[in-house]
């Protein structure tokens, strides 16, 4: 009968903590009768000498403890020859005139010249027994053309058979024999606990068939989206349920697999905190569960259509539940706003419309206070992107339980399908990929944002969104923003600077910003006027060259 490698792990565990005791008491145990006595030559008693001791021997592993941690790497062995082979390594070939283009004259000659360039892109693993391959979107998106080398070598050519950007999952397919194609065994993210072991297996920086050992370090946490179409990304959306782990996850590493030990799929791995392109501990990997509901769409429709209720919360803090007259330990989603005409406004949802100062910041309170939804209770405002991502589907009726105006309430709700974009959409701020760089994302200030930031409706300028770290604004110590905020279906992240002028010309949009940036040379001192806190601020920052498309974060390219 074939051992499972999580019952023999755990039998191992169970042997180290009854072994290890006994073994460190035979090591430090006093010397028994038994010790030889150290005998004084009687010449040498009128001067009496202690005598020292030999040291005693090395201990030596005992058995059991080598069984033990022979097993566990039986254990491991045999997961990797197990999911390795559904592990593939996804690539480009582009020609090297192509890339280099930018640098130089068009060469006649280059058009005879069969020189190609292999670019590793990631990692996927198969799906079915049809050829279908799963990975990440960021990972293929932009690629030309696209191939997958398996385990056994073999090299075949891929097509886009859909992608979603909003999960960061798409979906290839390859024509190659059925003795190739080795699908993965789905478990439910769900039952996934925080301390759990966790391997995975991908092709960090190029170097295939690789796997890393680490545990489960938190669950719930949520996954910033990147739009990397815009100068060095902006944030497009938030993944929630992701399982956050302490295994080393490198570029190349995304698209690959998050297995448990008993070898069985319980995530995608996407990449490692803040867009740092090695491994610092801390990595995250988008569960199961949502792949479970992608993926299948995207093979049967090219598509995915995600649930939606049209809301924007906050979470309950002691400060706002004491100015809504509620209990201090009170937890929910507060209520923004909803939505026009989306799922929730149309069911009613009330949004908040009472001012109020706290801590010397304006606030937004008396919306309904989600506490939960079909029972399951809410107590901060990803539980909800998170049940909706588990349970529901477009067309399914859900109920909200709110407290409005202290009263719990019963909210029934028919999920919608998500927007591709809000009716008016901020554009997103960064200069042409040449000239000067400030680097910063960024959009346009407008009403429904700046009601959100506490400013006039009528304020413009440039919501900063994210600021690349050692960028000349980071050194001018520019603020990127900290708080997801849903406007129409795409997160938008407030809370940072708003940049209202540079040197003296005034910035009302980010065509107003480009254009001054433009003027600019490498090396000139500017004077940035910005909102902070409502607050006007100058900063004084010193404009560099742009850096080049390598600067991007989060890409695996």
């Amino acid at each position: 009968m074939k051992r499972s490698p999580f019952l023999i792990l755990s039998l191992l565990i169970v042997l180290t903590l009854a072994i290890l005791p006994a073994s460190l008491a035979a090591q430090t145990a006093p010397p028994s009768a038994a010790t030889p006595h150290v005998v004084v030559p009687a010449q040498a008693a009128e001067s009496p000498v202690t005598a020292t001791p030999a040291p005693p021997p090395p201990q030596m592993p005992q058995p059991d403890a080598l069984a033990l941690f022979g097993g566990m790497q039986s254990a491991l062995q045999e997961i990797y020859q197990q999911v390795n082979p559904s592990v593939v390594h996804i690539w480009e070939r582009k020609k090297l005139a192509e890339l280099f283009a930018w640098d130089s004259e068009p060469d006649p000659a280059a058009a005879t010249r069969p020189m190609t360039w292999r670019n590793g892109l990631g990692s996927g693993f198969v799906w079915d027994d049809q050829g279908h391959i799963v990975t990440n979107n960021h990972v293929i998106e932009g690629a030309d053309r696209l191939f997958v080398t398996f385990s056994s070598g073999l090299i075949a050519e891929a097509t886009v058979v859909g992608q979603d950007k909003r999960s960061d999952l798409a979906v290839l397919h390859v024509d190659v024999p059925a003795g190739q194609l080795h699908p993965v065994t789905i478990a439910d993210s769900t039952a996934v606990q925080v301390g759990q072991f966790v391997v995975a297996i991908g092709n960090p920086w190029d170097y295939a068939g690789t796997m890393t050992f680490g545990i489960v370090s938190a669950l719930a946490r949520s996954l910033s989206v990147w739009d990397e179409a815009q100068p060095f990304g902006s944030v497009s959306d938030i993944i929630p349920d992701v399982i956050q782990i302490d295994a080393p996850i490198n570029p190349g590493n995304s698209g690959g697999v998050l297995v448990d030990m008993a070898g069985r799929v319980i995530g995608v791995t996407s990449n490692g905190a803040g867009g740092v392109r090695w491994s610092v501990g801390i990595a995250f990997a988008i569960p199961s569960v949502i792949v479970a509901r992608v993926a299948p769409a995207l093979i049967e429709t090219g598509a995915y259509s995600p649930p939606w209720l049209g809301l924007n919360t906050m979470a309950l803090t002691p400060e706002l539940a004491e100015a809504m007259k509620l209990a201090p330990e009170q937890q929910g989603a507060l209520t923004l706003d909803v939505t026009a005409d989306g799922p929730a406004d149309q069911a009613g949802v009330r949004g908040s419309s009472q001012r109020v100062t706290i801590e010397d910041e304006d606030m937004l309170i008396g919306g309904d206070l989600i506490v939960a939804i079909d029972g399951e209770p809410i107590l901060v405002p990803e539980a909800i992107d998170t049940y909706l991502v588990r349970h529901t589907d477009p067309g399914q009726e859900v109920v909200l339980t709110v407290l409005r105006e202290g009263e719990p309430v019963n909210v029934p709700v028919v999920v919608g399908v998500r927007p591709e974009a809000p009716a008016e959409t901020p554009a997103p701020a960064g200069p042409a990929k040449e000239g000067v760089w400030l680097g910063v994302s960024g959009v346009n200030l407008i009403p429904a944002l700046a009601e959100v930031m506490g400013l006039p409706a009528e304020q413009r300028g440039v919501l900063v969104q994210t600021v690349i770290t050692g960028s000349p604004a980071d050194e001018a110590g520019v603020r990127g923003g900290y708080k997801a905020y849903s406007l129409g279906g795409s997160w938008i992240m407030v809370g940072g600077d708003v940049i209202v002028a540079l040197d003296e010309g005034p910035v009302e949009t980010v065509a107003d910003l480009g254009d001054l940036l433009a003027a600019m040379t490498p090396g000139q001192e500017a004077v940035l006027t910005l909102l902070r806190d409502a607050a006007a601020v100058q900063v004084a920052v010193t404009l560099v060259a742009w850096p080049g498309v390598n600067a991007q974060m989060g890409a695996d390219r």
